[in-house]
This record gives C-alpha cells, structure tokens and sequence, in this order.
C-alpha cells in the first residue's frame, strides 16, 4: 500500500514521515525569511503576494513611508495576507550622518504613514543599504533587521541570477534580499517559492523566523535590556 514519506499536512501541522512512513515527532521544518526592500510597487508587490497565497508562504516587506500614497490598497492587502510590515524610512534616506532628530523624523513619519494604512506601526527596522551608526540603537527599540543572503535583484534585475543566488546558498534560518519594485525579480519569486516549498522550507515573517532560531551573528540588532 501507499506510505506517507517526507513533509506533510495533517490537521494544519507540518509532519514529517521518514523513508519508512514512521512519524518523526523530533524534526522541525526548515525555516527562512523572503524580505522586500523600498516598495510598495503594486505591480510587482502583488504578484508577489500571490505567489505566496498559493504555498500558505508568507515575508516581510520593509516600505518607504512615501511610497505608500497613491498605494494604500498594496499595503492593504500585505497586511491582508498575514505578512509583515517593517519600517524603511520615509524617504529612503542613508541614515548615516544624520543627527539624531532628523533619524527620528525619517523613522516616525514612515510609521506615521503605515498607521494611517493599517492602524499599527511597523514591528521591525530595515535601514536604507544596511547603513546606520550605532546612534540608531538608542533611538529605536525595534529590532535592526539585516540579511544573510544579499541577491543583488536591484542592480542585475535578472531573474535567473536571483534564482541562483538564493537556491545556491539558502539554508535554514537565513534572511533574504530583495526588492519589490523590478518585475524580474516577481518573475524570480514566481520560481523560487513553489522551489523553496517543493525543498521543504516554510516561508515565514522575520519575527516568525527570530521567535525560533537564534538569530545569526550581526544580522540582528537590538536594544540592550
């Protein structure tokens, strides 16, 4: 008769079945954290929140607070579709150099904008390039979210070399890059998800993936208690 082999749902729960049908209490899926930089970008945002709907996948997207106007609906249906919202300033500005009001200007008007959308602040704190100074830890309590994997989608915009960067090097526990605003890059999305899936990875938010895992080193910052 048929066995029930490798990751499968049963009453909603990810189980895993060994090469002899026997149930392994003990494994865990892999986990890791699709994220999107500088939308929201309708086009692109929602083939990509499409993508996901069909795998039960979700992925965190780190707006620009004044891209949201004339976009509150993409916004909307990010929020709609159980994924996360992380603060990427207002204007996508280097917060390098900066003093310390006009940071919290650039972090407050983002969050301001997205409440306005969706009724909440962001959870998370993405800032522009990766670049701050250690300043910025004082003025936010909102974990400094990072990468482990860096597509580079926004400078070759090749859908093929995305794929490659992140089905190459993917392992659980990883942060990826990319950015909602280049269509080669939903067209990499279309391919990885179901691919990542098929390997057995959950996609999930970056607090899903930090509420499980021990956070890699660097790529996590957060206030000291």
């Amino acid at each position: 008769g048929y066995v029930m082999t490798g990751w499968q749902i049963i009453d909603g729960e990810d189980c895993y079945f060994d090469e002899n049908g026997k149930y392994d209490s003990q494994r865990v899926k892999p986990m890791i954290a699709l994220t999107f930089d500088d939308g929201p970008y309708g086009p692109v945002t929602g083939r990509i929140l499409d993508a996901l709907q069909e795998v039960n996948g979700k992925a965190t997207f780190f707006i620009v607070g004044s891209r949201i106007s004339g976009r509150e609906e993409t916004v909307q249906k990010i929020e709609a579709a159980g994924c996360e919202i992380g603060n990427h300033t207002f204007d996508h500005v280097t917060l390098r150099g900066l003093k310390d009001a006009q940071v919290l200007d650039q972090l407050q008007k983002d969050d301001e904008a997205l409440k306005k959308v969706v009724g909440h602040e962001s959870t998370l704190l993405r800032p522009p390039g990766g670049i701050y100074e250690k300043n910025l830890l004082a003025l936010t309590d909102k974990p400094i979210v990072l990468w482990t994997i860096d597509t580079m989608d926004w400078s070759h915009q090749n859908k093929d070399i995305t794929i490659k960067r992140v089905l190459d090097n993917v392992e659980d526990g990883d942060i990826v890059l990319m950015h909602d605003l280049f269509p080669a890059t939903a067209d990499a999305v279309e391919v990885l998800v179901p691919e990542l899936t098929k390997r057995g990875f959950q996609l999930v938010t970056v607090s899903e993936l930090l509420a499980s895992h021990n956070e890699p080193d660097g790529v996590v910052l957060r206030q000291k208690a």
